[in-house]
């Protein structure tokens, strides 16, 4: 079994120190269709650059494309990923379904990664995904070490886990409805985890809810 350190970068002086840190690969987010509200993110030429000196040094590159993704913004998408994917992007993150079989459909041999905002907790759902061509998965945070090795065990599909240290995260799944009704914040439909938001420098931050001050009360 093979492990993979990624690395997550908000710009292009965090992709390279990345690269050169010793990174296996570089998830990254583009101009369009990422969900981190504040991050710089990167242009296209400036990512293009970046997928071809990770090419140089050996490194794989995984864009996020992991908002929602409406109906009518799907050929959008499409025409917004062609560039990459010739450049020769490794994978895509995401989150929307309708956006992972339109993925299939239009870059059948592009790797697909489910989000962890698709909030994947057992084999059912993981399997499901794969019939839609996805290869690895982000599991929910509150799988249990066994959990997992079932999962792996039960689907075939990678695994990637993300290590939290700062946050503890009050809501399940971080899913955005108390958030939206809260902040209105529209242009974030879909949120990333609290650990990525603990790497700020390197690629952002998010509008989680439990960022934010919150007050318990006994009524």
């Amino acid at each position: 079994m093979s492990v993979e350190l990624l690395a997550p970068a908000g710009d292009p002086e965090c992709f390279m120190a990345a690269v050169l840190a010793g990174a296996d690969a570089i998830y990254v987010g583009g101009s369009s269709f990422g969900a981190r509200a504040y991050a710089k993110n990167f242009s296209e030429e400036e990512l293009l650059h970046a997928i071809r000196m990770a090419h140089l040094y050996e490194k794989k590159v995984y864009m996020t494309v992991n908002t929602l993704v409406k109906e009518a913004e799907l050929k959008k998408a499409s025409g917004f990923l062609q560039p990459y994917y010739e450049e020769g992007l490794d994978g895509v993150i995401m989150q929307d379904l309708g956006a992972v079989r339109m993925i299939r459909r239009f870059f059948p041999d592009l790797e697909i990664h489910a989000s962890t905002q698709m909030t994947i907790t057992g084999f059912g759902a993981a399997n499901y995904l794969k019939k839609y061509g996805v290869t690895r998965i982000v599991p929910a945070r509150e799988l249990s070490l066994a959990e997992l090795k079932r999962l792996k065990t039960e689907t075939g599909l990678e695994l990637e886990n993300l290590y939290p240290w700062q946050h503890v995260l009050l809501l399940f799944r971080s899913m955005p409805l108390f958030k939206h009704a809260r902040t209105e914040k529209r242009e974030q439909r879909a949120v990333r985890r609290s650990v990525q938001t603990a790497l700020s420098a390197a690629g952002g931050r998010t509008y989680d809810q439990c960022k934010r001050k919150n007050h318990i009360s006994s009524a």
